[in-house]
Parts: structure tokens; C-alpha cells; sequence
């Protein structure tokens, strides 16, 4: 009943792509060029690589296979930068993904605790986050390795989230103690976002 398109990474390419590009330009010069040429190879690809997965992927699929085509039978997902892609997507996009999953959620955007990027990324899903009416959202976190640096930004995200309306009807917040930043870590708890998206659509 539950189709899952799995999309490699280009792993050269992952920050520019990965990166919020209207988070990107809400940032001073400065640290905008520095994670520019840091971080992203001079380029920031985000819109680009949804509107790939929009206009050319999803459309690829439905064309290949028995889909629910509509919003609320459409979710994305992601860890780490692609935990913040998964919402930037459902906020650039509040008509094709009825919900967002993002797991150990990568909110500093660099591997050091900061303040910029965080409150660009939350000034921007203040305006753009779409209503909990038709969306579902699921964030967590664990405690060790990287993850150890996610709490501030993690709370705070929330509470951007809750100042939108949404609830524990339509928002999911974990912390995992004890879990670290890894694709062991989260395919562990994998079920808990996709039991909650899909619970949307009245699944069992």
C-alpha cells in the first residue's frame, strides 16, 4: 500500500542541493559567501533539485506506477540536511507534499552550534511553513556525536513550529537519549515517522 522512492545523493553536490537557498539569502554577505564557498561549491542548488523532484521525478513515478497522486497521499523525508530539505520542500511546495519527516534535523546548517542560521531558517518557515490543517510534520534528534549540538535549535524549532498552530494532532517531536548521528540510529527508529505521516491517511 506504501510505495518508497529512495534518491541517492550526488555526494560532491549534497550541500548545494541540500542547503535552503531562500534560508541562504537571508543570511548577512558574509557568512553567505563563506557557506557558499565552504560548503556548497559555489553554488546553491536547493530549488533546482525540487523542482527536479516536482516536475520530473514524482511524475516519473505516477506515470510508472499505481499512485495516490494527491497531497495528502505524498510525503518526504530525510536525516541530517536532509531532514531541513524534507520541510523547506513541504514549504515550497505545500500542494504536492502533504507532510515532512526529518530526522536528526540539521537546523545549524554548519558542524558548529551557531545563532544565523537557525533564526534564518525560522524567520523563513514563520512565513512559509504551511498551515497544520492539511500537513503533518515529524522532527527528532538523538543525544551523541553530532546530534549532541542539535538541543537549542531543536527546541527552538518547535517552537516556531507550535506558533503555526500545529499540535500534537499533526506534529511529532522525539528526542532519542543515547542515539547518534548515523544511518544505524535512524533506521531504528524509522517506523515512528512513517507510522505517523501515514496515519494522516487513516492507515492502520
Amino acid at each position: 500500500p506504501t510505495i518508497v522512492v529512495a534518491i541517492w545523493n550526488r555526494e560532491k553536490f549534497r550541500d548545494s542541493e541540500y542547503f535552503p537557498r531562500k534560508v541562504l539569502e537571508r543570511l548577512a554577505p558574509a557568512q553567505r559567501t563563506f557557506l557558499l564557498e565552504t560548503y556548497m561549491q559555489q553554488d546553491a542548488r536547493s530549488d533546482d533539485y525540487l523542482r527536479y523532484l516536482v516536475e520530473e521525478l514524482k511524475p516519473a513515478i505516477d506515470s510508472r506506477y499505481a499512485t495516490l497522486r494527491e497531497r495528502e497521499s505524498t510525503f518526504i523525508m530525510g536525516s541530517s540536511r536532509g531532514a531541513v530539505l524534507s520541510v523547506y520542500a513541504m514549504s515550497e511546495y505545500p500542494h504536492v507534499f502533504g507532510g515532512a519527516a526529518g530526522l536528526s534535523v540539521h537546523w545549524i546548517g554548519t558542524f558548529e552550534r551557531n545563532a544565523a542560521i537557525p533564526m534564518a531558517t525560522f524567520a523563513y518557515l514563520g512565513e512559509h511553513l504551511p498551515g497544520p490543517a492539511k500537513h503533518r510534520l515529524y522532527l527528532d534528534r538523538g543525544t551523541e556525536t553530532l546530534d549532541a549540538l542539535y538541543g537549542p535549535s531543536f527546541d527552538f524549532g518547535g517552537d516556531v513550529i507550535r506558533e503555526r498552530g500545529y499540535t500534537d494532532a499533526n506534529y511529532m517531536q522525539r528526542v532519542f537519549p543515547g542515539t547518534d548521528h548515523s544511518e544505524r540510529a535512524w533506521s531504528g527508529r524509522l517506523e515512528i515517522p512513517l507510522l505517523f505521516l501515514l496515519a494522516g491517511r487513516g492507515s492502520d
